[in-house]
């Protein structure tokens, strides 16, 4: 009798571990309840249909390595934070509501045979195309958010006589909505480094200049003023078509935009 009280406890007990991690896996994403920030709970909730389709989505496209959603970027996979699937989430960054999509992608470059930069679009490649290609099937440019973000942790190899060892390298760029939504219908190569050059990216943490091909970043001093400058002629041609002794009220002129906020 003891022994078949115990089997039914521990059988009641599996099947509560199974609905428990079952329910968890069939959910995938990050419940509006975990967001504190109110705006931002409210824009989970709203697309949270479709945060789920894309949690689903993005596992099965085809990468060069297994890649993983995550939450925690560079977690351990075999630890709790590891496990979370749930790399989908509406954040705040640089003033801006971001989508932001986190994983963790199962590749080791060798950092004596691909330079920072070689790594990085590699993996903008492999993975980050490989997502944008979806997103358009689910989010409009009148959707209520500013941008989307990737985070993306990858392992390098280094060596240093006698020894070899791994270390995480973590990619991070952020689009525009709309560059993100029309960056894989882009003809050519150089409209796309177009649009990594309005981008803001880093790697590491660091501003970085990704360049599409070369093995070379490009310099990020430069892409700056190349895009205040870009940005003041697109403010130039709007003051030209407003003539000086034009009847429209103030309210109605566009007043050129602020310095974007580059920390």
């Amino acid at each position: 009798m003891k022994s078949n009280s115990h089997s039914t406890v521990a059988f009641v007990a599996t099947c509560i571990l199974l609905l428990i991690f079952g329910s968890a896996r069939s959910f995938a994403q990050v419940s509006p309840a975990e967001i504190p920030n109110p705006s931002l709970r409210v824009l989970e909730q709203a697309h949270l249909s479709k945060l789920i389709a894309i949690n689903r989505t993005v596992p099965l496209l085809t990468y060069p390595f297994p890649f993983s959603l995550t939450r925690y970027v560079g977690s351990d996979p075999k630890s709790p934070a590891g496990v979370d699937s749930r790399g989908l989430e509406f954040v705040n960054f640089h003033d801006q509501v971001v989508l932001k999509v986190t994983g963790n992608y199962q590749a080791a470059f060798d950092a004596d045979h691909l330079t920072p930069n070689e790594r990085s679009s590699r993996v903008f490649t492999d993975v980050v195309y490989q997502v944008l290609q979806v997103l358009p099937g689910y989010f409009k440019a009148a959707d209520d958010f500013d941008a989307v973000g990737f985070e993306i942790c990858y392992h390098v190899r280094r060596k240093a006589a006698p020894y070899e060892y791994e270390g995480k390298e973590i990619l991070v760029a952020v689009l525009s909505k709309a560059d993100a939504l029309r960056y894989t219908k882009a003809p050519t190569d150089s409209e796309r480094q177009e649009v990594l050059n309005r981008s803001e990216i880093f790697l590491n943490g660091k501003p970085f200049g990704l360049a599409l091909s070369g093995s070379e970043p490009l310099d990020v001093a430069t892409l700056q003023r190349s895009v205040k400058h870009a940005a003041n002629r697109s403010v130039s041609r709007i003051a030209r078509s407003v003539s000086p002794s034009s009847n429209a009220p103030a309210s109605q002129v566009i007043a050129p935009p602020s310095k974007p906020d580059t920390t």
